[in-house]
């Protein structure tokens, strides 16, 4: 995978993580180049008219009667669809920490923080709904499918070698016949 890299012009820290991923995403390509774009002072306005378009599609896409059933439906959404990334990432933790050499002893708090987070967050994906947890799980599966039609590309276009591993054959082992008795 390309690295990612990170900017922050912004004084606001959310806004600074949220800009700098999508802007540094743009910059390697896997978001389109607008969201790379910023004006003389650094605002991202062309990305973000391009995010509240679609952040508005999908409020009309949501709409009902009553205004409190479309927001809670949009926020049970948002809580599925940021969720999944941390629970991944909190999976990931110990394969991580085992890449980067961290002794057992140093690694124990954080995989301590990441198990409880992870129940937490498990706790928040029931709280959400079955609807919320479904249409959460079909946006983020659609976009597993475009990170690798992106992914693609960029390593081809990258020259990065891919070691491809053979999958082991698996042997069905014997079993034993009972006598009748």
């Amino acid at each position: 995978m390309l690295p990612v890299p990170v900017d922050t012009h912004t004084t606001d820290l959310g806004t600074a993580i949220e800009w700098s991923g999508s802007r540094g995403s743009a910059k390697v390509g896997y978001f389109p180049k607008i969201f790379g774009r910023v004006t003389r002072l650094g605002a991202p306005i062309a990305g973000m008219l391009v995010i509240t378009s679609a952040q508005s599609l999908l409020a009309l896409l949501t709409i009902s009667p009553s205004l409190t059933t479309q927001f809670v439906v949009l926020v049970n959404l948002a809580v599925v669809t940021n969720l999944i990334p941390y629970l991944l990432s909190m999976g990931a933790l110990p394969m991580m920490q085992a890449a980067l050499g961290v002794a057992r002893h140093r690694a124990r708090a954080a995989n301590v923080v990441a198990v409880l987070a992870g129940v937490y967050s498990l706790y928040a994906l029931y709280s959400a709904g079955y609807q919320a947890v479904m249409w959460g799980a079909i946006v983020t599966f659609a976009g597993w499918i475009l990170f690798g039609l992106v992914d693609v590309r960029l390593t081809a276009a990258s020259e990065v070698a891919v070691e491809v591993v053979p999958a082991p054959v698996l042997t069905p082992l014997p079993v034993p016949i009972a006598a009748p008795a």
